[in-house]
């Protein structure tokens, strides 16, 4: 993740996104939560993050829960996002759609499913084979394949420059009050839910030491509000969210859900 500045190496209205990366300086980046914390200011601008979820049955989507001592959004519902972590996603944002197919790993009795989606493939399959190294699925689960539609959004136009080359994107972003850049991205399957449960594919790593964060994921439905949390053999009663319980990108994505609903 790199800091834009406004006015600048970033522009932007209700409907289009300028980015210059030829007036951003890439030895000055934002690694984790405390560089981003630090690096808050009004003319500051974070250029990378996104990720989004899928939607099951028309009305429920996956969101994960952030750990009650993360430095940021502590304890919010989430979209599967994530920052950057490279000079090809900051020039071609479709790539962050990483950040929702390596953290949101969907099994269906023992099998693991893997996302089908010919835009995506070659992201996803990147994905997987990193996951894959961490968590071994392939080694100790069948491979189920299932299709994933690409859900049309507001779209918006986004143009990036680099090394006096510009290209023209056409996705959807939101900009919170941090001014953190989001990349929204929004999947369907007509998988049913029947004997799915999903887990958390988030990790880091400290010297050889692999730290998975094993954070809740729930199923909510976005047309009530009511989510369950959503592991293998784990039965609960749903409880009521509300607008305060979300990070502001995943509230901005379910609210695109429902007026597209």
């Amino acid at each position: 993740m790199v800091l834009l500045k406004k006015p600048g190496s970033i522009s932007f209205n209700k409907n289009q996104l300028y980015v210059d990366l030829d007036l951003v300086e890439f030895n000055n980046t934002i690694k984790n939560d405390k560089n981003f914390k630090c690096s808050i200011a009004p003319e500051n601008y974070f250029w990378l993050s996104g990720g989004g979820t899928i939607i099951f049955e028309d009305n429920f989507i996956f969101l994960v829960k952030r750990n009650s001592d993360s430095i940021l959004n502590p304890g919010k519902f989430s979209i599967f996002t994530g920052r950057s972590n490279n000079l090809n996603e900051k020039i071609n944002p479709e790539l962050i759609a990483r950040e929702l197919f390596e953290e949101l790993l969907i099994f269906k009795n023992n099998s693991y499913l893997y996302p089908l989606n010919n835009r995506f493939q070659v992201t996803i399959d990147n994905s997987f084979n990193e996951v894959d190294r961490i968590f071994k699925i392939s080694k100790n689960h069948a491979i189920q394949y299932y299709n994933l539609e690409n859900v049309n959004q507001q779209n918006k136009n986004i143009f990036i420059k680099y090394k006096g080359a510009e290209r023209q994107f056409n996705l959807n972003y939101y900009i919170n009050s941090k001014n953190d850049i989001n990349i929204i991205f929004i999947f369907k399957s007509k998988t049913d839910l029947n004997e799915l449960y999903a887990i958390d594919g988030e990790y880091f790593i400290i010297g050889n030491k692999v730290i998975k964060l094993n954070r809740d994921i729930y199923l909510f439905n976005f047309k009530n509000f009511q989510a369950i949390k959503f592991s293998k053999n784990n039965i609960q009663k749903s409880i009521k969210l509300k607008k305060g319980d979300f990070t502001e990108h995943c509230f901005y994505l379910i609210t695109i859900l429902r007026n597209n609903s």
